[in-house]
């Protein structure tokens, strides 16, 4: 299992066979939080095969308003898919879910 932490700190843990390695069907979620965003692999099993998290900036224009720059969304998002699929060798995405916060949506 690989994890990318918020500091960008990998941490890998090798799969137990070879064939996994080579051949992983896995489900891609990309979740796309209030405070930051998070790519999950999981294999078919339902286990994690790697996880990837980043933060991105908050802004407060006026009191009870929060608002968030889309161009970083949208590179968080990005760079954690990159993240989680970069250190997960042999993955193979056969399904992508993806959430958000709510209402919110970026065209």
């Amino acid at each position: 299992m690989c994890l990318v932490q918020a500091d960008g700190r990998i941490a890998v843990h090798t799969v137990d066979r070879l064939e996994e390695a080579c051949h992983l069907d896995c489900i891609l979620a990309i979740d796309q939080g209030t405070t930051g965003s998070r790519a999950v692999l999981y294999r078919i099993d339902g286990t994690v095969a790697g996880s990837a998290y980043r933060e991105f900036s908050q802004y407060f224009p006026r009191p009870g308003w929060v608002e968030h720059d889309p161009m970083e969304l949208w590179t968080n998002v990005v760079g954690c898919v990159r993240d989680v699929l970069g250190c997960t060798p042999g993955a193979r995405v056969v399904c992508i879910g993806v959430t958000n916060q709510r209402e919110t949506v970026v065209v």
